[in-house]
């Protein structure tokens, strides 16, 4: 199996793993922002890696190992989302905490500040589970097929979008759970799909209507959503029953009409979480918080675990 290799934000910095000898194994190639909370990590079109920390944004060359501060242009430290645009290389989006968002067009080197989401009639009830209940941006989006079309999702906030690449915003958030977690846009027109901590929505007029796409989900607190390169039909999301545990993969093949568990080859999840998933060459990866890296298969549909021992996982960039 040709499996990726994998770039990931962790609690206590950046690992960059590549595929061992044995199809099951990963070894560390690089570590670098070591004991810095690492909350996302994406690479840019000229192949450097981005992450964002708690204290500052950072980027780097493809080893992962001698980070450069890139705070051009950037007044908030807390870098907690990135967005890639599928057409354009040199573009890339971050949001942050408090909830902005941030647009460089040279490969990550100077950021300019789209306009306030300040605006949104949400902005008084934004808050989070935690001290300091600073709200966050959690997803950055560019709609594959809506050229201009930005979404982002705010824990928690709600939802907004832009029509006309960040100049303006708009709430799109009605009968949704503003506690939104992931926001993803498959290439299918119209069509976002939100995970909050009430289960998964679905859209297919980027965000007017709202339908609940939870039939045959055990729990409805999701973690992690993402949907495949290859069919945008084909769903894995990660939910749980409390925030410590409790928790399950499930699939769908059609859109998130149904759902049914997809955890051949997974230990028991009752003390872990999934924290993340993401499609790259040879399947899914999966990390949890408890260090737990993932592989499922794309051919066999079968997971198999390809690390252990890491800090707990935050985000995946195949590379």
């Amino acid at each position: 199996m040709d499996r990726a290799i994998l770039g990931l934000a962790t609690e206590r910095g950046i690992f960059v793993l590549r595929p061992g000898e044995e199809a099951t194994e990963y070894l560390v190639a690089a570590q670098g922002l070591l004991n810095r909370k690492c909350g996302c990590i994406a690479q840019v079109g000229d192949g450097r890696l981005v992450a964002g920390t708690q204290d500052f944004f950072l980027h780097t060359s493809p080893n992962g190992l001698e980070w450069k501060a890139s705070l051009d242009g950037l007044n908030r430290q807390n870098i907690t989302a990135f967005g890639r645009h599928p057409q354009h290389a040199q573009l890339l989006l971050c949001g942050s905490s408090p909830p902005a968002i941030f647009m460089s067009v040279d490969y990550a080197q100077t950021w300019q500040s789209l306009a306030p989401l300040e605006s949104l009639p949400s902005v008084s009830r934004w808050t989070a589970r935690q001290p300091p209940y600073r709200a966050r941006i959690s997803s950055v989006v560019c709609h594959p097929l809506h050229d201009g079309v930005i979404v982002v999702g705010i824990r928690i906030g709600g939802l907004a979008a832009s029509r006309d690449a960040g100049r303006t915003w708009s709430a799109r958030d009605t009968g949704l759970n503003p506690d939104v977690r992931v926001v993803i846009a498959p290439p299918v027109a119209g069509r976002l799909l939100v995970g909050t901590g009430s289960g998964i929505f679905r859209s297919d007029d980027l965000g007017g209507t709202w339908v609940e796409i939870n039939s045959g989900l055990p729990y409805q607190s999701v973690h992690a959503l993402v949907a495949a390169p290859s069919d945008p039909n084909f769903l894995l999301v990660s939910v749980s029953g409390r925030e410590d545990g409790l928790s399950a993969v499930l699939q769908s093949t059609d859109g998130g009409e149904s759902w049914q568990m997809a955890s051949v080859g997974l230990p028991r999840l009752d003390d872990r979480l999934i924290t993340c998933l993401v499609f790259g060459r040879g399947g899914c990866y999966a990390g949890t918080n408890k260090g737990d890296l993932f592989g499922l298969d794309n051919r066999e549909g079968r997971w198999t675990r390809l690390g252990a021992n890491l800090p707990p996982i935050n985000s995946i960039q195949p590379l």
